[in-house]
């Protein structure tokens, strides 16, 4: 994808501070795009995507700066609650911010899910999230013998966005049109065939979190033409 295919949209990326929504954030702006960058520290918004409250202030801070072309939820992590950022909080991000995206010409939408959403789940919890209950999925995720406890929320939360994204986004209207999923693996092929080390720093690869050819595929995501 050319310059020309991110140069003058507007794009909010959450979990902009580090890691693969840094990289893809700083790869956006180089290209000419401008980016509302979303995190706890250190970005244009700071909200915490865990809580109902931090979930409303980042959709209602959005809103100040008028229509946007793409959102990408890539917020994740560990240092909030599991199910409740990469669940929640990615759907949250994505609902909230429709009206914005509806307002634009080619909007686009882009979550960012994990081989860990491979893992066996529990449907008790899985089916939580889709409902929408938050407390129930936090419980019941916290009390399931094959869930892994808090630990094995990241992998659950990944499966149901999924999920979500397989049910519930093509449904939505955006504008003229609707969501209309298409799954992409962004991992890179030497990576996955074990030839990079995942803690090498020098070069195009520089470790999983930061590795070149993800973001540059996610940004193609979320740009116009290819």
């Amino acid at each position: 994808m050319t310059n020309a295919g991110v140069a003058g949209r507007r794009y909010v990326v959450t979990g902009s501070a580090s890691g693969i929504g840094a990289a893809t954030a700083a790869i956006l702006r180089r290209r000419g795009g401008e980016v509302i960058g979303c995190d706890l520290d250190d970005a244009d918004i700071r909200a915490d995507l865990s809580t109902p409250d931090g979930r409303r202030a980042l959709v209602e801070q959005v809103h100040e700066f008028g229509s946007v072309d793409a959102v990408l939820a890539i917020a994740g992590g560990g240092r909030t609650g599991l199910i409740e950022t990469n669940y929640f909080g990615a759907v949250a991000t994505l609902e909230g911010l429709r009206p914005l995206l509806a307002q634009s010409d080619a909007p686009r939408a882009v979550v960012v899910s994990s081989t860990s959403s491979l893992a066996p789940a529990d449907e008790l919890v899985m089916r939580a999230c889709l409902d929408g209950d938050e407390a129930a999925a936090v419980t019941a995720i916290a009390a399931s013998p094959s869930g892994g406890g808090e630990a094995g929320a990241y992998g659950v939360a990944k499966r149901a966005l999924n999920r979500w994204v397989r049910t519930a986004a093509p449904n939505i209207r955006v504008g003229r049109g609707r969501y209309r999923p298409q799954r992409r693996r962004f991992r890179c092929r030497r990576h996955a065939r074990g030839r990079v080390d995942l803690r090498e720093r020098r070069g195009p690869h520089r470790g999983g979190n930061r590795c070149t050819a993800t973001v540059r595929r996610l940004s193609r995501a979320a740009g116009v033409g290819r």
